[in-house]
């Protein structure tokens, strides 16, 4: 066995029985005059028993009869399943040779067993990628006029299992779409005449009642047998790649509505890094909008330098961290070379491994200059108002200065009414009013004085105490 590229294990009747089969088992041999005291009958039980193991039914198995016992059950053995019964003595060149052969039957078989595996899985494989890939299979044999398709062409094309086993063309050219049929024909004529692969497009009613879109690919061959030609193809389900088309085309309609109507400016800007430091960014697409609010004009492929080369260098700086960090920005800021306003907002599109940046802004130069109006006429009002303070504080004081002494004059003659001396002596001052006259000059003067006061509790007292 050795010799064979085989070990022996030797293992008495239980063991054998329990001994678990293995792809290396490759043959058994039950030596039943190796115990002299082994009876025929226990010797048939084995070979049944080693017969009724898991997974040791199909292993070679060989008896080597009693030496001598001419009434060993041949007839017996091999009904228990033995494949040869060996008399004792056994030759050993024989033995060998018989060996050799049942060992390489195993192995035969086995690759055998492992290539049925491999093409089972080949072929598991397969459908599984013909079904992922909405992919239908089918060979027409062109002389015989007998269809051969798979479950998913059946599917496809909306026919029986029976007719998709064999049945005649026409029932696949009945699911064409009526307005698809002639088209279609004329190509399958066409690679039939000439033998050359056909490759076109049409719409098939399949088993949900719809219309499915399709492409068809096939090829003439020849027969393996000789018999004839033979039309082999694949028919690819473009259904949900369409149906996605048209939707994406749909969103893509709105967007550019949308993008091309609106009011604000929008730009998709490519922001340019020198290492990490953000130097310019190049304009690849931009709205209608985009020139009434930034007045730049073709500026799709263009970097900013190009069309404004004195652009300031924190727009870049703002651009940059919106395209690395992915975190929207918004912002009012003065471009100074482009002599504008913007109201700017900025985002990313797209995910952590994209920069370009989307834009949206609104010049605003009209408002800021209405702010810078506004700002001016409040500081002009500030300043006339701090003026208007100033004029009054000097009038008020050039006023006290003369109604100082008259003022105190009528306080000496209110004191003094009754003594007449007290009174001749305030004639005597320049300008002082008679006695008859003091009392209204005294509120004239008391009038003046609250209206010259830079006081404004002073201004709004209506009564004045003379001290």
């Amino acid at each position: 066995m050795r010799e064979l590229g085989h070990v022996p294990v030797r293992l008495d009747a239980h063991a054998a029985t329990s001994h678990a089969a293995s792809a290396e088992l490759a043959l058994i041999i039950v030596d039943a005059g190796a115990a002299a005291s082994a009876h025929a009958t226990a010797v048939i039980d084995l070979v049944q028993r080693l017969r009724a193991a898991p997974g040791l039914a199909g292993i070679a198995l060989i008896v080597i009869a009693p030496e001598g016992d001419p009434s060993f059950p041949f007839a017996q053995a091999y009904a228990a399943g033995a494949i040869d019964v060996l008399p004792s003595p056994v030759l050993a060149a024989a033995l060998k040779a018989k060996l050799a052969f049942l060992i390489g039957v195993h192995h035969t078989a086995t690759r055998q067993r492992r290539s049925d595996s491999d093409l089972r899985d080949a072929r598991a494989r397969l459908e599984i990628t013909l079904a992922a890939a909405e992919l239908a299979t089918w060979t027409w044999d062109i002389a015989a006029d007998r269809v051969t398709a798979d479950a998913a062409m059946a599917r496809l094309f909306n026919i029986s299992p029976e007719v998709a086993a064999g049945g005649p063309v026409q029932n696949y050219l009945d699911a064409l779409h009526p307005d698809d049929l002639a088209h279609a024909t004329a190509r399958i004529e066409a690679a039939l005449a000439s033998g050359e692969p056909y490759d076109l497009a049409y719409r098939v009613r399949a088993s949900d009642g719809l219309y499915h879109h399709v492409i068809a690919r096939g090829q003439v061959v020849a027969d393996p047998s000789g018999a004839g030609r033979l039309l082999r193809g694949v028919v690819l389900d473009m259904t949900r790649q369409k149906q996605a088309e048209a939707q994406l085309g749909a969103s893509e309609e709105r967007y550019r509505t949308l993008f091309d109507s609106i009011d604000t400016g929008v730009c998709i800007i490519d922001v340019l890094f020198e290492g990490d430091t953000a130097l310019d960014y190049r304009f690849i697409e931009i709205n209608p909008a985009f020139v009434k609010h930034a007045g730049l004009t073709d500026a799709v492929g263009k970097t900013v330098r190009e069309l404004v080369p004195g652009h300031e260098r924190h727009w870049f700086t703002m651009y940059g961290q919106v395209a690395t960090t992915g975190v929207p920005v918004r912002f009012v800021d003065e471009a100074h070379a482009m002599h504008r306003w913007f109201d700017v907002y900025a985002t990313r599109v797209g995910g952590p491994a994209s920069r370009p940046v989307a834009v949206l802004f609104t010049d605003i130069s009209e408002r800021g200059a209405a702010d810078t109006e506004l700002r001016r006429q409040a500081a002009d009002l500030s300043e006339a108002d701090r003026r208007k303070t100033e004029f009054l504080a000097t009038l008020a004081h050039e006023l006290r200065n003369p109604l100082a002494p008259i003022r105190s004059g009528l306080q000496v003659l209110r004191r003094n009414a009754g003594n007449a001396k007290v009174g001749a002596r305030v004639q005597d001052i320049p300008g002082a009013p008679d006695p008859q006259q003091a009392a209204q000059q005294r509120r004239q003067v008391h009038a003046a004085w609250r209206a010259a006061s830079p006081c404004p509790r002073a201004r709004k007292a209506t009564t004045c105490s003379w001290r």
